[in-house]
Protein backbone atom coordinates (compact mmCIF):
# COMPACT_ATOMS: atom_id res chain seq x y z
CA UNK A 1 0.00 0.00 0.00
CA UNK A 2 2.63 2.32 0.78
CA UNK A 3 4.66 1.87 -2.53
CA UNK A 4 1.43 2.64 -4.66
CA UNK A 5 1.30 5.49 -2.50
CA UNK A 6 4.35 6.51 -3.46
CA UNK A 7 4.22 5.81 -6.84
CA UNK A 8 0.65 7.59 -7.24
CA UNK A 9 2.94 10.39 -5.66
CA UNK A 10 5.54 10.01 -8.18
CA UNK A 11 2.91 9.98 -10.80
CA UNK A 12 1.18 13.20 -9.46
CA UNK A 13 4.70 14.86 -9.19
CA UNK A 14 5.44 14.10 -13.09
CA UNK A 15 1.46 15.11 -14.09
CA UNK A 16 2.04 18.09 -11.94
CA UNK A 17 5.75 19.26 -13.71
CA UNK A 18 3.99 18.12 -16.96
CA UNK A 19 1.20 20.58 -16.42
CA UNK A 20 3.13 23.30 -15.33
CA UNK A 21 5.50 22.55 -18.39
CA UNK A 22 2.74 23.03 -21.15
CA UNK A 23 1.20 26.05 -19.48
CA UNK A 24 4.58 28.05 -19.66
CA UNK A 25 4.72 26.44 -23.35
CA UNK A 26 1.49 27.31 -24.04
CA UNK A 27 2.07 31.13 -22.77
CA UNK A 28 5.60 31.06 -24.44
CA UNK A 29 3.29 30.11 -27.99
CA UNK A 30 0.79 32.85 -26.69
CA UNK A 31 3.47 35.59 -26.62
CA UNK A 32 4.75 34.22 -29.99
CA UNK A 33 1.93 34.94 -31.38
CA UNK A 34 1.05 37.95 -30.24
CA UNK A 35 4.44 38.96 -31.18
CA UNK A 36 3.70 38.08 -34.78
CA UNK A 37 0.38 39.39 -34.94
CA UNK A 38 1.74 43.06 -33.51
CA UNK A 39 4.40 42.95 -36.46
CA UNK A 40 2.06 42.16 -38.75
CA UNK A 41 -0.14 44.42 -37.90
CA UNK A 42 2.55 47.45 -38.03
CA UNK A 43 3.85 46.18 -41.65
CA UNK A 44 0.33 46.20 -42.24
CA UNK A 45 -0.27 49.61 -41.00
CA UNK A 46 2.78 50.57 -42.46
CA UNK A 47 1.82 50.03 -46.38
CA UNK A 48 -1.82 51.28 -45.76
CA UNK A 49 0.27 54.92 -44.52
CA UNK A 50 2.28 54.69 -47.68
CA UNK A 51 -0.22 53.84 -49.66
CA UNK A 52 -2.51 57.05 -48.40
CA UNK A 53 0.18 59.45 -48.64
CA UNK A 54 0.93 58.22 -51.94
CA UNK A 55 -3.02 58.78 -53.03
CA UNK A 56 -2.78 62.12 -51.10
CA UNK A 57 0.25 63.20 -52.75
CA UNK A 58 -1.47 62.51 -56.19
CA UNK A 59 -4.17 64.54 -54.78
CA UNK A 60 -2.19 67.43 -54.11
CA UNK A 61 -0.26 67.05 -58.00
CA UNK A 62 -3.82 67.06 -59.27
CA UNK A 63 -4.95 70.08 -57.59
CA UNK A 64 -1.78 72.27 -58.21
CA UNK A 65 -2.23 71.27 -62.18
CA UNK A 66 -6.04 72.38 -61.78
CA UNK A 67 -5.20 74.78 -60.09
CA UNK A 68 -2.27 76.03 -62.31
CA UNK A 69 -4.50 75.96 -65.36
CA UNK A 70 -7.25 78.46 -63.99
CA UNK A 71 -4.38 81.19 -63.21
CA UNK A 72 -2.95 80.57 -66.72
CA UNK A 73 -6.44 80.52 -68.54
CA UNK A 74 -7.32 83.71 -66.59
CA UNK A 75 -3.45 85.45 -67.24
CA UNK A 76 -3.60 84.11 -70.94
CA UNK A 77 -5.39 87.09 -72.89
CA UNK A 78 -4.58 87.23 -76.62
CA UNK A 79 -4.81 91.18 -76.40
CA UNK A 80 -2.49 92.08 -73.79
CA UNK A 81 0.32 89.31 -75.30
CA UNK A 82 -0.38 90.95 -78.31
CA UNK A 83 0.40 94.21 -76.85
CA UNK A 84 3.49 93.24 -75.96
CA UNK A 85 4.59 91.52 -78.22
CA UNK A 86 4.24 95.19 -80.44
CA UNK A 87 6.31 96.93 -77.36
CA UNK A 88 8.76 94.76 -77.74
CA UNK A 89 9.14 94.83 -81.47
CA UNK A 90 9.20 98.29 -81.10
CA UNK A 91 12.31 98.24 -78.40
CA UNK A 92 14.02 95.75 -80.80
CA UNK A 93 13.72 98.24 -83.82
Amino acid sequence: MRKARESAGDVRATAERNAGQLVEDARAEAERIKALARKDAEAEAGLAAQHAKDELRDQVAMLAIAGAEKILRREINPQVHADLLANLKQELQ
